[in-house]
């Protein structure tokens, strides 16, 4: 396997944690990672094999991919934050990324090219996410230490991960347009693994936290 492929073995190892923990996650929303890490595996190592590739590129079930993972993380902190104007933005936010998401699948990159504008208000949406969540944490701090409780560990992976990739896009597709990655592409390669490595990683710490008083 390609070296730049290093971080599947990463979402491997998380879908194995989450499963091994499923008794003690059951009737909590970190149950439904069990879904979302299994079509993760499932995406990646089809792309591997090249199982998903039509029209010589798999960008499409990455595009359909990441659009489920978007939704996924608006559900699950509109679940989690009991504030009424935090679900408000929630809302309004995963409704214009759903709809601009499809638009410029539809009408601008299409949708045999991966949706990387998207992709970055995506990102944008994600760690705004991620800040109402702090925010509602810091409103309501009690003794149990933050490094107990499985949505931080979780939205310690969506923060870095997210932002990393907005970055990781914003250049890459700058060498894109210009056509010019010569030896900076290793560069991206080593990024993206270590986004994902840092992602999966806090995830799988999740799935050891106690699952608390958040139930579905």
């Amino acid at each position: 396997m390609p070296l730049y492929l290093f971080f599947v073995w990463f979402e491997l190892i998380a879908l194995l944690i989450v499963l091994i923990n499923h008794h003690r996650i059951k009737n909590t929303y970190l149950w439904w990672f069990i879904p979302l890490l299994l079509l993760t595996n499932i995406i990646e190592w089809g792309s591997y094999f090249h199982i998903f590739t039509l029209h010589k590129s798999n960008n499409w079930i990455y595009n359909v991919f990441t659009l489920i993972e978007f939704l996924f993380y608006s559900w699950l902190y509109y679940s989690i934050i009991p504030d009424k104007g935090s679900k408000r933005i929630i809302k309004l936010l995963a409704t214009i990324l759903f709809f601009t998401t499809l638009a410029n699948q539809l009408f601008l990159q299409g949708f045999w090219h991966f949706h990387s504008y998207t992709f970055m208000l995506g990102c944008i949406v994600m760690v705004s996410y991620v800040f109402l969540f702090f925010r509602q944490m810091i409103q309501h701090v009690d003794d149990e230490s933050l490094l107990r409780q499985p949505y931080f560990w979780v939205s310690i992976g969506v923060l870095f991960f997210y932002v990393g990739q907005f970055f990781y896009f914003a250049f890459f597709q700058y060498f894109l347009i210009k056509n010019d990655f010569g030896s900076s592409l290793p560069v991206f390669h080593f990024f993206n693994n270590l986004l994902n490595i840092l992602l999966y990683t806090c995830l799988s710490i999740s799935f050891f936290c106690k699952p608390g008083s958040a139930t579905t």
